[in-house]
C-alpha cells in the first residue's frame, strides 16, 4: 500500500481505479472522535477509529458521511499480522527513552 508521507500513514484506495482495484479486508474498529488537524496547506478534518478493546486509534477518513471516503488511512504500527504481535514499523522515528 502507498504511504503517505506528511501523515506517516499508510492509505488504502476504497474504490475500483483503471488499473488496480481496491483493497477488501476486514477492520474490527470502532468509529471514534472526529477531530480537525491543522495542516501546511489548511486544516483536515478526520473521522477516526480505534480498538474496540485497547481504544488505541487505528485509521481514519477525511471525508465524512453521507459522502464515502476515496481513502482509508491506516497509522503506522497499528495494526499486525499476528494478535499480540508487535509490529516491527511501529516504533520507526520515535526516540527511545
Amino acid at each position: 500500500m502507498p504511504k503517505v508521507i506528511s501523515r506517516a500513514a499508510i492509505s488504502s484506495s476504497t474504490d475500483d481505479t483503471e488499473g488496480a482495484k481496491a483493497r477488501i479486508f476486514k477492520l474490527n474498529a470502532e468509529e471514534a472522535a472526529t477531530v480537525l488537524i491543522q495542516r501546511e496547506n489548511g486544516y483536515e478534518r478526520q473521522r477516526r477509529y480505534h480498538c474496540p478493546r485497547c481504544t488505541l486509534p487505528i485509521a481514519y477518513q477525511t471525508t465524512m458521511p453521507p459522502n464515502k471516503a476515496p481513502f482509508l488511512y491506516l497509522i503506522r504500527g497499528s495494526l499486525t499480522q499476528y494478535q499480540g504481535e508487535v509490529p516491527p514499523e511501529a516504533f520507526i522515528g520515535e526516540e527511545s527513552c
